[in-house]
């Protein structure tokens, strides 16, 4: 027989600009429900970043997206057209007990952080790689975010294909980390790297007017970062970009480089 959860609230921190400023949102009537389907109802956000509302950006459930809980991965999610917050992940597996919640959905005991990350036009980033986690318990479920985003405007007038950014010090910004989902701490496996490639597809025309990439990334101190920007005629540049400040990129927040 199946564990049957009902009527679990979650919450979890909406991406917000470079400000300080955090907006909450909350998951109404989050319910692990018969057959192990975990359904999860949300106010207005989620992985897919929409255009800003205020102090925030609204994140929505996207195709394709899956979750997992201590590392069973749950089918594709099932979108509701009419609320593209709301979202019903099914498994295959008998769900019982404490169950540590991921996304993107990863093995037992460790969290996923996007190593390839598509361009999706100046004001958002690509779907699928806000990486989150949680506890759900019969009382309730609170998803956390566990990655901030580096905002970096890009001008000059080559067509821009793809960008790598890696850390001066190699400090792993993308691949597989532990984590330890009752304080959220993380920890880089040795299979973790410290470069994420950002692809612009066909490619980008720049211009005076600064193209901006937003690349998720752990949220930590990055005081540099290395750039290394590939054009379509083969061109390779490098250049190194460093915060306007010392504060640290904060889980759930923007952060202009």
């Amino acid at each position: 027989m199946k564990k049957i959860f009902t009527t679990l609230t979650a919450a979890f921190i909406a991406l917000s600009c470079a400000t300080d400023a955090t907006e909450g949102i909350r998951f109404d009537e989050q319910s692990f429900v018969a057959e192990s389907s975990i359904t999860l109802s949300l106010e207005g956000s989620r992985t897919q970043l929409g255009e800003r509302v205020g102090e925030g950006f609204p994140l929505f459930w996207s195709e394709g997206d899956k979750i997992s809980a201590n590392g069973i991965e749950s089918a594709e999610a099932v979108i509701d057209e009419n609320n593209l917050s709301r979202a019903t992940f099914n498994f295959s597996e008998e769900l019982n007990g404490t169950l540590n919640i991921a996304y993107p959905a990863a093995p037992a005991g460790k969290v996923l952080f996007a190593e390839n990350q598509l361009h999706a036009g100046n004001s958002t980033f690509g779907n699928g790689v806000s990486t989150m986690y949680g506890v759900a318990t019969n009382e309730g479920v609170e998803l956390k975010h566990l990655t901030g985003v580096l905002k970096i405007g890009i001008v000059g007038s080559a067509t821009l294909t793809k960008v790598q950014i890696s850390t001066a010090d190699e400090t792993p910004i993308s691949g597989t980390f532990n984590c330890d989902f009752a304080s959220g701490t993380i920890t880089p496996t040795a299979e973790a790297k410290s470069v994420i490639t950002y692809s612009f597809g066909e490619g980008v025309q720049l211009s005076s007017t600064p193209t901006y990439v937003h690349i998720a990334l752990p949220a930590g101190e990055y005081s540099l970062l290395r750039m290394r920007l590939y054009d379509s005629e083969g061109g390779i540049m490098v250049a190194e970009v460093r915060a306007p400040s010392s504060k640290p990129i904060k889980a759930g927040f923007v952060r202009e480089f």
